[in-house]
């Protein structure tokens, strides 16, 4: 059996693969704009590898290709890599990696509380008190000025007759 390669099968405690996780994101990661949590790097490989780790904690991503571009540090300019990027944007998967991943970052972990906090705030209906029952968003609003008067009216009648 000498020279031939055997599979190697590893398997980690989860909490050892948080932990891995959030050690990446807190280098190379970061919440984008509060709408989204992304991890950069040159190796594809590492970057696959990360998407499948992710996905043991139900936590979705997309890949995607860019392009290096020139970047400047004091008075020198430099031409960076092609590099990929990992982007975590579905409110489930986000919410999943607030909980199980994170950052230990002061102001990586600050951005992350903000973009869970915008998405627990965004709330598609309103509910009334009494009974409970709920009128969705897409009643009070519309493509156009005249349709979002439409819905404030209707809001306003539901909410204040």
């Amino acid at each position: 059996l000498l020279g031939t390669k055997m599979p190697v099968k590893s398997i980690a405690k989860k909490e050892n693969v948080a932990a891995l996780l959030q050690g990446l994101f807190d280098t190379d990661g970061c919440v984008q704009q509060y709408k989204e949590v992304s991890f950069s790097n040159i190796s594809t490989s590492l970057i696959k590898d990360i998407q499948r780790l992710l996905l043991a904690f139900g936590i979705v991503s997309r890949l995607r290709k860019r392009k290096g571009r020139p970047m400047g540090l004091g008075e020198k300019i430099y031409q960076t890599k092609d590099y990929y990027e990992l982007t975590i944007a579905h409110k489930k998967s986000l919410m999943a990696f607030s909980g199980s991943i994170g950052f230990r970052i002061k102001r990586k972990k600050a951005s992350l509380a903000r973009l869970i906090g915008l998405l627990e705030q965004n709330v598609h209906f309103s509910s009334c008190r009494e009974c409970g029952y709920k009128l969705y968003g897409d009643l009070f609003g519309g493509r156009s000025k005249l349709h979002n008067g439409w819905g404030l009216q209707k809001y306003q009648f539901l909410y204040h007759s």
